[in-house]
């Protein structure tokens, strides 16, 4: 479920600028305009799949505008290459123009019928974005499925024993339906708003979403109550835009649920399974490779699916879905054969079709937001396809590897922390706590006074808690989480063997490696992000040498939202 299918991936701010916005410029790189929407729509979605403590401020902005006057230029070496040539741009370009598309009628159909996001909706997702959860979950797709596995651990049996009975997944079968550490924006809208309501060790009744039916279990909370009015007021409208487009999104799947069963679609279930038995064999054979690209697994099936190539794989109200058909459209499904079943794929190649010819219709494609979508994404994706076959050629020097270790040492050396913990038996009396803290407004003063009265830590009400210099590997949960604070912060209630623990990070320092007994893994590390390493190397050359051609409209920018 934490995967985004391509065509039902979260496009922020697709459509939520205004027409005017289109024509409005930000920047211009010799003839080339960069729009206040096209960097809205780029902007926001790097805030929305980056960690919640990135925040939209001037330097980011900046920063970002940066990032797309390279990929500018990157394109147009691409171009200059002739790399919009190769089948595989005009694959992918395929694929992500019919996503815009799609997109843009989903805009047409349901956006204008939306109500407003309210104040307290943004609120609510602003809190919900500062904790995490631990999850673990059950699903059925059946709602007399579902009902029974409830039943059965209401009388008793734990989640382990049913994951293995009602997952496929072996993961999911052996850890118990672990979904690990979930973020606000992780996972389907329906399935959130009911975990988030869940405490430690609660478990919900079924819910229904858009996979099927679900019963969710809370394991812990990770809470970081430190939240400023100000990041909220910068967060707030780009909070608002995700909301509406998480919702757009969720209304689509409804909307093509109802349009695939409008259609009576009928699947020629023989010839699907004797061409999932191939793509497993095929793949079976390939496990041994990290990566398996689409057509590794379409080229050893190429003469069975050739022979089937006019055969109905499916059938609907008014035609026939072939082989040929499910082919012709399988860049714009994510995974295709390589990660999907064959029944998965018949059925998106085919919802893919339906959607393409209601766009049609509408005249979807000749939208100037969509057509600039579009533009955009060529733009993009010939930067990339450039930058990656740059990157090939590219080896790691000494120099190199000193340098990105002494940009970036803080983030690969350990800490050293001085915290404070309140140990308690239950959850509630650790909210009491933490709550009792918060409304003193003495931070560490009053941590100290209600940790020398309730810790149950041995040992530690003398000490006022302090757990002395931890590392992040130390106390479990608790150096976990103390090492993603700063300075002063805390957060709670963490669930522990021993209890629910509230940690103030007091101080902290990092532990300083020396650069030659990590030079080696420098190298490495550089070579595993060698794209992101040899994008930074280009931009630095691009926005030095071209500066003249370079114009910024910096009150725009400074005041986009």
């Amino acid at each position: 479920m934490k995967k985004r299918f391509l065509l039902l991936f979260v496009f922020t701010f697709l459509f939520c600028s205004k027409n005017s916005d289109e024509n409005k410029i930000i920047a211009t790189v010799k003839d080339h305009k960069i729009s206040v929407a096209a960097f809205a729509r780029s902007y926001i979605d790097e805030i929305q799949y980056t960690p919640v403590n990135v925040q939209d401020s001037q330097e980011l902005r900046e920063k970002h505008l940066g990032d797309m006057i390279t990929r500018y230029f990157l394109s147009q070496n691409a171009l200059k290459a002739g790399l919009d040539t190769l089948a595989v741009f005009k694959k992918n370009i395929y694929a992500e123009s019919t996503a815009v598309i799609i997109h843009g009628l989903y805009e047409k159909e349901i956006v204008s019928n939306f109500d407003e996001i309210t104040d307290e909706q943004v609120k609510e997702a602003f809190k919900k974005m500062h904790s995490e959860l631990h999850i673990r979950h059950l699903v059925s797709s059946t709602k007399e499925g579902i009902d029974s596995l409830y039943q059965k651990l209401v009388n008793g049996e734990s989640f382990e024993t049913l994951a293995k009975k009602c997952f496929h997944d072996s993961t999911l079968q052996n850890n118990g339906g672990d979904l690990g550490f979930i973020k606000w924006g992780d996972l389907d809208i329906d399935f959130e708003n009911v975990a988030y309501t869940l405490g430690i060790g609660e478990f919900s009744k079924p819910v229904e979403t858009k996979y099927g039916w679900h019963i969710i279990k809370v394991d812990n909370i990770l809470v970081n109550p430190i939240v400023r009015y100000d990041e909220f007021q910068a967060r707030e409208e780009s909070i608002r835009k995700q909301l509406l487009n998480r919702l757009l999104i969720n209304k689509a799947d409804l909307r093509i649920k109802e349009l695939m069963e409008s259609k009576n679609v009928n699947m020629n279930v023989p010839l699907i399974q004797l061409l999932e038995n191939e793509r497993r064999r095929v793949k079976s054979k390939m496990n041994n490779k990290l990566v398996i690209s689409q057509d590794e697994i379409i080229l050893p099936m190429k003469s069975l699916l050739e022979k089937y190539k006019n055969e109905s794989i499916a059938t609907y109200d008014g035609g026939k879905w072939t082989v040929g058909n499910m082919l012709e459209y399988l860049p714009t499904v994510a995974g295709g054969f390589n990660t999907n079943s064959v029944y998965r794929t018949v059925a998106m190649t085919l919802r893919n079709n339906f959607l393409l010819q209601i766009a049609k219709e509408k005249r979807v494609d000749k939208i100037v937001k969509v057509r600039n979508m579009v533009d955009e994404k060529r733009e993009r994706l010939l930067s990339y396809i450039f930058l990656n076959m740059y990157a090939d050629t590219c080896s790691v020097t000494d120099k190199e590897a000193e340098e990105f270790y002494n940009k970036n040492y803080k983030q690969y050396n350990d800490k050293k922390m001085s915290v404070l913990e309140i140990l308690v038996k239950t959850e509630k009396k650790a909210k009491e706590i933490l709550n009792t803290i918060l409304e003193s407004n003495e931070g560490e003063k009053a941590f100290r006074e209600c940790a020398g009265k309730y810790t149950i830590r041995k040992g530690m009400k003398e000490k006022e808690g302090y757990l002395g210099i931890i590392k992040k590997t130390d106390y479990g949960e608790i150096g976990r989480a103390c090492n993603r604070l700063e300075k002063g912060n805390l957060m709670g209630p963490i669930k522990t063997k021993d209890g629910y623990s509230i940690v103030m990070l007091v101080d902290y320092a990092y532990i300083t490696i020396p650069y030659e007994s990590v030079k080696e893994q420098m190298k490495k590390l550089i070579d595993q992000n060698k794209t992101s390493y040899v994008f930074h190397m280009f931009k630095d050359d691009y926005l030095k040498s071209q500066a003249q051609d370079i114009k910024v409209n910096n009150d725009i920018l400074n005041n986009i939202f």
